[in-house]
């Protein structure tokens, strides 16, 4: 029997409980052990069992297996956009024209980024960051692909290494049903 705060981000191992950030969430773990998250301090980074705060300006969303963490980062005036932390430099990504609430949800060892922008108040894009440039999703679908016109993707949440990405969406002849698609590139970059 054992108790513990639901209230901080913790780590199970062999058996014990440790808190990794106290009053928090950890919200992405990668493959060697590092994890991202929030906590009443701000957004966090713990890392071979140290408690690093990234800052109170931004979200960490995920940390690719390279330690990439990709998040949203406030911008004074403008919204949020969406950025990459490595190595403790921040880089803000581009945003679509006219995106002002803009959120990385996912990235691999490429830097390849995933995530959505937010363009007025109704219109959400499923967008990629590759190359310095911000892509909505939806234009990258090739024009031969039949559903394209009846596609309309939200979202943007995992790319893997193959660039395949998982997005949310709707198919327009479905209103107000949500879907999952998998989009696989044509081609290897």
């Amino acid at each position: 029997n054992f108790s513990i705060s639901a209230l901080s981000a913790t780590l199970w191992e062999h058996g014990t409980v440790e808190a990794i950030a106290p009053e928090g969430t950890a919200l992405y773990i990668n493959d060697r052990g590092q994890a991202v998250g929030r906590s009443l301090f701000g957004t966090f980074l713990w890392s071979e069992g140290l408690l690093t705060y990234i800052g109170a300006d931004r979200n960490a969303f995920h940390i690719n297996d390279q330690g990439q963490i990709v998040g949203n980062i406030a911008i004074a005036g403008a919204g949020s956009s969406a950025y990459v932390l490595k190595d403790g430099e921040t880089t803000v990504l581009p945003n679509l024209p006219g995106a002002t609430g803009v959120i990385a949800w996912g990235s691999n060892e490429y830097g390849q980024v995933v995530g959505e922008s937010s363009v007025g108040a109704d219109a959400r894009y499923a967008t990629l960051w590759q190359d310095g440039m911000a892509y909505r999703l939806q234009d990258l679908i090739r024009d031969s692909e039949p559903r394209k016109a009846s596609i309309l993707l939200h979202v943007a949440k995992r790319v893997n290494r193959k660039g395949q990405v998982l997005a949310n969406g709707m198919d327009l002849s479905e209103p107000g049903v949500t879907k999952v698609y998998l989009l696989t590139p044509t081609k290897r970059r």
